[in-house]
């Protein structure tokens, strides 16, 4: 027996159960097995998002520190000298 692995609509696999005996399998194991096919299918959707979202994370973390650098490196190279001046108090 093969039953889908899902995603949305989109077949991502095959769960392949065999068996040496013909027509081993009753409507209720056949159900069983469509439900584990089913979450199956939702731990490969789970690992799949999590991979995206840790290049993702990846990609914002060196794009935020290259734009943080370039920052520093235009601000060290104007010659302003910011001050504040205070009040002498006699």
């Amino acid at each position: 027996m093969a039953l889908p692995l899902r995603a949305g609509e989109q077949v991502i696999g095959a769960l392949d159960i065999q068996s040496i005996v013909s027509n081993a399998f009753q409507e209720e194991d056949i159900d069983v097995l469509a439900t584990l096919a089913d979450q199956v299918s939702i731990a490969i959707q789970n690992a799949r998002s999590y991979e995206t979202s840790q290049e993702l994370l990846n990609l914002a973390q060196r794009t935020s520190g290259a734009f943080l650098r370039e920052s520093w490196r235009v601000l060290q190279t104007k010659k302003r000298v910011l001050a504040i001046k205070y009040p002498k108090i006699s």
